[in-house]
């Protein structure tokens, strides 16, 4: 019995011992962890700090605006949809004018020769270069039409399912006649890219060069 009694003492002291150095370990890593967190976060802190102030004292970058070819015009826009050569789509050009006019409530204007633009944004380039475009609008094309808007047509695919005849490319939607289409879808569509626009406008800086 008493041989039993100081086995089952040193088993204990054992682990007694064990105990102690795990508890020990632990807290001598505790103290480490913490210091070294601290150590991280000052250190970004100093990063944060050196980037501010790096970018207060960089000279403001200067927009240098740019004429663009699809520029906005004084010439009319009546006497240019009135001008259409095919009856037709004269006929559409004035129905499809008045369709943005009343949406967009914005006045037509033309921009470069042959587009007829509602709104208008500034955007600038990577490299500072800047110039201003139409938020919507549409242009008259041999057999069909071309409407434009920022940020395109395709995002609304369940109208363009509605609409009728449409074909989509690079951003445009192009129909060749009005009686094509839906007239309603049409307007809710050019309401709905237009809205899309006016939020897309006053943030295109840096969108390209």
């Amino acid at each position: 019995m008493a041989a039993k009694k100081k086995v089952a003492k040193r088993s204990a002291k054992k682990s007694a011992k064990k105990l102690v150095k795990k508890v020990a370990k632990k807290a001598a890593k505790k103290p480490m962890k913490t210091a070294a967190k601290k150590s991280t976060k000052t250190a970004v802190k100093k990063v944060v700090k050196k980037v501010v102030k790096k970018a207060a004292k960089a000279p403001a970058r200067k927009v240098v605006k740019v004429t663009l070819k699809t520029a906005v015009t004084q010439a009319s826009v009546q006497d240019y949809l009135r001008g259409l050569p095919d009856a037709e789509q004269r006929a559409d050009a004035i129905a499809l004018e008045r369709v943005f006019a009343e949406v967009t409530g914005k006045p037509a204007r033309m921009w470069g020769g042959a587009i007829v633009g509602y709104g208008d944004y500034s955007y600038v380039g990577k490299s500072g270069r800047g110039a201003d475009f139409f938020l919507c609008g549409f242009s008259p094309r041999k057999g069909k039409f071309a409407l434009y808007a920022l940020g395109s047509f395709v995002r609304h695919a369940d109208l363009l399912a509605k609409l009728g005849k449409h074909q989509i490319g690079g951003g445009c939607l192009y129909i060749k006649r009005l009686a094509d289409v839906d007239p309603q879808v049409l307007r809710s569509l050019v309401k709905t890219t237009y809205a899309r626009a006016q939020e897309l406008g006053p943030t295109m800086t840096n969108p390209r060069d």
